[in-house]
């Protein structure tokens, strides 16, 4: 047994009667930078620094999330294969993500004709695209430009439209560059919306992403924290908002591909307005199955609500129910929102091979 794996399966005991977990500090660091000090669920009851260790006593409920953290860090699989490597190549106005020597993604920090960082032309391990092209190509659907693979946006922030475009998302700085490992790899922006002539800021977020090659694919990370001290801002209901995705064109509904959510719902007409934990879209392309899913971690502050499109897009949004008038969600100085997601890219020979519940179960934790 690997030695992390080993100490995950120790924690699992531990744990479960309520005793101290004790471990270098150096590697707490690295866990919670990653992930734990972002969990709602994190309780820490007592902290202690005792030479080459640290002790916490901490709380059960951390138990999955923990668990997964430790397994995550070790770069071996089940099997004992290295996982591939995660590495990041910086462009001038753009991150190229490759998982494995071959393509995953790009973040787009600067994009001359949107005015939002975002995340395109997202491929899954086999190495087929499943996300519209950007820039938009002949042969793709060209409506809505503005959808570009995986982003993040509001439709109403401070009465402004920044799904389309009228508002600015800046990308500020990195506040932790790239890293590249074996089987993960993450970074840390800040970025600020403002006012449409980009003269007033109405509030900044810093946002962690993670990369993870897990067994059923490869995981985006989201978990973003937004906040303003210098003033409050609101969100109001719009059906535009949240995490989204727009799929390739071949995969939409209308081209023969399945959209499907966590309550059993299908199509963007039984989906649409609706609360869910997940939905899935994809379908058969190049001989495999393929698509994404994107999943709504339960510490949000709401269950989210889905703006579900045949023609290609899903969003999750937690500011419902959506197109509701004069509701509003609002920040007070000082104070923030705080947001987590994960979207699941992968790609299957046969189509009962992924399991979008198990994808977020794996995610998520078990049910509370």
């Amino acid at each position: 047994m690997r030695p992390l794996h080993a100490v995950s399966y120790f924690l699992f005991f531990q744990l479960q009667n309520g005793w101290q977990l004790c471990y270098p500090p150096a590697l707490l660091e690295h866990c919670c930078h990653n992930s734990l000090d972002r969990h709602k669920d994190l309780n820490i009851l007592q902290t202690i620094f005792n030479g080459e260790t640290m002790t916490i006593n901490i709380s059960c409920r951390l138990l999955w999330p923990l668990l997964a953290l430790f397994l995550l860090l070790d770069p071996m699989d089940c099997s004992g294969a290295e996982k591939p490597a995660v590495t990041f190549e910086q462009q001038k106005d753009k991150l190229v993500i490759q998982i494995g020597g071959k393509p995953f993604a790009e973040y787009v920090f600067r994009d001359p004709k949107l005015a939002r960082p975002h995340f395109s032309n997202i491929y899954t391990p086999a190495g087929i695209k499943v996300t519209r092209n950007h820039p938009i190509e002949e042969g793709d659907q060209q409506d809505h430009p503005h959808h570009t693979g995986i982003f993040f946006t509001f439709g109403d922030l401070n009465g402004n439209d920044f799904w389309h475009g009228k508002g600015i998302t800046k990308h500020l700085n990195f506040i932790v560059y790239p890293e590249n490992r074996p089987g993960t790899g993450f970074f840390v922006v800040r970025n600020l919306y403002s006012s449409p002539d980009g003269k007033t800021p109405y509030c900044a977020e810093t946002c962690h992403y993670t990369i993870d090659v897990v067994p059923q694919g490869y995981r985006l990370m989201m978990e973003t924290r937004i906040s303003w001290d210098k003033g409050e801002f609101s969100i109001g209901s719009k059906e535009e908002g949240g995490l989204a995705a727009r799929v390739a064109t071949a995969l939409n509904v209308e081209n023969g591909g399945t959209m499907i959510d966590s309550e059993g719902r299908s199509g963007g007409k039984a989906i649409w307005g609706q609360q869910a934990d997940w939905v899935d879209y994809g379908g058969l392309l190049q001989g495999k199955h393929v698509g994404l899913t994107i999943m709504a971690h339960p510490s949000n502050f709401s269950r989210c609500w889905w703006h579900a499109r045949d023609y290609g897009l899903m969003g999750a949004n937690p500011f419902g129910p959506l197109n509701k008038k004069n509701l509003r969600k609002v920040i007070k100085p000082g104070k923030s929102l705080e947001l987590s997601y994960a979207v699941l890219i992968h790609s299957h020979d046969q189509k009962g091979q992924y399991r979008p519940a198990e994808a977020y179960r794996q995610y998520a934790g078990p049910k509370r």
